[in-house]
């Protein structure tokens, strides 16, 4: 997947107590995608 491609993909991350818990357990973030980001 090119650079152009994942700007269009990624809206924004996703911040919630579960998605903090993760990114500090596991080094993992969660993002907001758009609908068809598996297309």
């Amino acid at each position: 997947m090119n650079q152009e491609r994942l700007l269009q993909v990624i809206l924004s991350p996703h911040v919630s107590e579960k998605s903090t818990v993760i990114a500090e357990k596991n080094n993992q973030y969660v993002f907001q995608v758009v609908e068809n980001a598996t297309d």
